[in-house]
């Protein structure tokens, strides 16, 4: 312990106790003038400790409003703590608003969120607020959620809940409203959140029926759907473009054919950029001919995701693409990738065939294409397995990819190489794959680098030439003899 000297305040103690002990016989008394001594003693001390951290703790130099920046960048939790730890702490986390603005509750016991809203929302005075809670919702009997955002939906910006719909109040204002996502069926009224168009931008439903017409609907540019499940929430698709004549991003998700002549069969708004389209699993059902119906221009990013190979309209999907990029994931689906015309502009579509008839998958879909369409791809990467069954589909290429797998197959495989021999040069992308490391790669070694380097001089010999081998390191191919090589104009390529 420190050198202290306590005769002094032994002299106050007793002098002090005496005082408020005197004439006392019942040890209640006692009780109570030790608590008040000990009290007082005690908050005295506080009262020194805190002069003293205001003098001395480097804390207390920081501004109040560097310190609230400080406490917006924890957990709420941790904000919650923060604002426990002093009066300093304290009187600034409640005295900025913006401390409390994220409200993200998914650190707390289920059972405790709604009161932890609740809390963090009387905190934020009229500041924005953001609520978001992306696991189970907890159980809200009293309705507290619900009464929290009748009393704070006017500023409240953004909303990421698995509330059950019927918490949010839908009819009435949200004038600064950004982002509303929802779990659960949402019927959406004509005087939806106030019935005008206020700041709402961003929409993800799980499920949803629409009116015929809803002002509140026109300025959102991002909008995520599942696909209708039942007869009555389809037939209010069908308006889709007419709610949202403002749209650059729309998501639909699980879409089933029962359902697809209800979405929209006229052109999209010309806002939009980008279409993403999956199908419920196990769905024979071709996504292609709703693009068709909804390209313009303007479309630049467009995914498809089918569970089925029957594809229609192919070949409008990829006509005028200057690009194809062909790619066979492993135990998973393949994507047909095409770029252009223009820059911008990328078009993909995937479907799950059977891995062991992929190559011949791919050819059936590209002999039902017209050449014409596919005389401007001047580029084209694909796997090896599916270049023989291809090549002959693309008569304009000036590059060609081709990925070679060595954890399927054998370096001789490379042999396949021999049909694109006088047609341009080829860039070999050779991967080997490991599914227990983080990134599913497994490092190229130098006896790869040898025996790939064997296999294409044999090649070589017969006639090919020109190849640019990607996907060795530098330091893993420094020291390789690539003198058998040389004459076929064989290279490694080790940029990133």
């Amino acid at each position: 312990m420190l050198p202290f000297n306590s005769d002094e305040l032994r002299s106050r103690l007793t002098a002090d106790f005496g005082s408020l002990a005197n004439g006392a016989t019942d040890a209640l008394v006692i009780t109570h003038v030790l608590d008040t001594i000990t009290h007082e003693t005690a908050r005295i001390l506080r009262d020194l400790v805190m002069q003293w951290s205001a003098e001395n703790n480097i804390l207390r130099r920081l501004p109040d409003e560097l310190l609230a920046r400080c406490f917006t960048c924890l957990p709420l939790k941790y904000r919650m703590d923060a604002s426990h730890v002093s009066r300093h702490w304290r009187a600034v986390a409640l005295g900025f608003p913006a401390v409390w603005a994220d409200i993200d509750v998914d650190g707390f016991q289920r059972q405790h969120r709604n009161e932890v809203v609740r809390m963090a929302l009387a905190r934020t005075g009229n500041h924005p607020v953001s609520i978001e809670n992306s696991i189970i919702p907890p159980p809200d009997p009293h309705g507290i959620f619900s009464q929290c955002l009748r009393d704070h939906l006017h500023h409240i910006q953004h909303i990421s809940w698995n509330i059950p719909v019927r918490s949010l109040p839908v009819r009435l204002p949200a004038p600064i409203l950004e982002t509303l996502r929802l779990a659960g069926h949402l019927n959406i009224p004509v005087d939806f959140l106030g019935g005008v168009p206020q700041r709402l931008r961003t929409i993800g439903l799980y499920s949803v029926s629409f009116p015929d017409s809803c002002p509140a609907l026109s300025t959102v540019t991002d909008l995520s759907l599942n696909g209708a499940s039942t007869l009555e929430h389809a037939r209010t698709y069908s308006q889709l473009f007419g709610l949202f004549p403002a749209l650059q991003s729309l998501s639909l998700w699980d879409l089933r054919p029962e359902f697809s002549h209800f979405l929209p069969a006229g052109a999209a708004p010309a806002s939009l950029r980008k279409l993403k389209m999956t199908t419920d699993e196990d769905e024979v059902y071709s996504l292609i001919p709703h693009y068709a119906a909804w390209r313009t221009d303007a479309l630049l990013v467009v995914e498809l995701d089918h569970e089925t190979t029957e594809l229609d309209q192919l070949d409008e999907f990829i006509s005028g693409a200057a690009a194809l990029n062909i790619t066979l994931y492993p135990m998973s689906k393949t994507s047909i990738t095409a770029y252009g015309p223009g820059a911008d502009r990328v078009r993909s579509v995937s479907f799950l065939p059977d891995r062991a008839n992929a190559a011949a998958t791919l050819a059936r879909l590209f002999r039902g294409i017209p050449a014409d369409n596919l005389r401007a791809v001047r580029s084209l990467q694909l796997p090896l397995s599916a270049l023989a069954a291809l090549l002959p589909a693309f008569p304009s290429l000036q590059h060609l990819g081709v990925r070679f797998e060595a954890h399927l197959h054998w370096w001789d495989a490379l042999a396949q190489l021999l049909c694109a021999k006088d047609l341009c040069p080829i860039e070999l992308i050779v991967e080997r794959m490991d599914f227990d490391s983080a990134d599913n790669r497994a490092p190229l070694t130098s006896d790869d680098a040898e025996a790939l380097l064997a296999q294409l001089a044999a090649l070589g010999r017969n006639g090919l030439t020109g190849v640019s081998v990607k996907g060795f390191s530098r330091e893993t191919v420094a020291d390789i003899d690539v003198s058998a090589v040389a004459a076929f104009d064989v290279s490694f390529n080790t940029s990133l």
